[in-house]
């Protein structure tokens, strides 16, 4: 049984918000927290149903769940902005690819 290959920016679909890039980079700025031991799904502004769908993912290791994981690094990385883009680099080639750079899921198909 083969398994489905999501976009970062699926999730953001899946969890009902923006998913276009700019509006991406635009949660993650907002969203970016300095606290290294949180707990995505415990994030005060998820929703109800949201949370549930992150803590689903995580403890079920769904096809979601490493793009969740990239959410939840994406979350305690600095964010550095383009200004020509008005977006982050990483995430503008995040947005094109099946794994964010960086991640632990790249890390391991890559080699790194």
């Amino acid at each position: 049984m083969g398994t489905t290959q999501h976009l970062f920016s699926d999730l953001f679909a899946q969890l009902g918000l923006p998913n276009d890039e700019r509006s991406i980079a635009k949660f993650l700025i907002e969203h970016t927290t300095e606290k290294k031991d949180f707990r995505l799904p415990d994030l005060p502004f998820w929703s109800p149903s949201q949370a549930a769908f992150l803590k689903e993912s995580l403890v079920q290791d769904s096809e979601w769940s490493g793009l969740a994981d990239q959410l939840s690094s994406a979350l305690r990385a600095p964010i550095e902005i383009d200004a020509d883009t008005q977006t982050t680099p990483k995430l503008h080639a995040a947005l094109r690819a099946k794994v964010m750079p960086g991640s632990a899921a790249h890390n391991r198909t890559s080699g790194i």
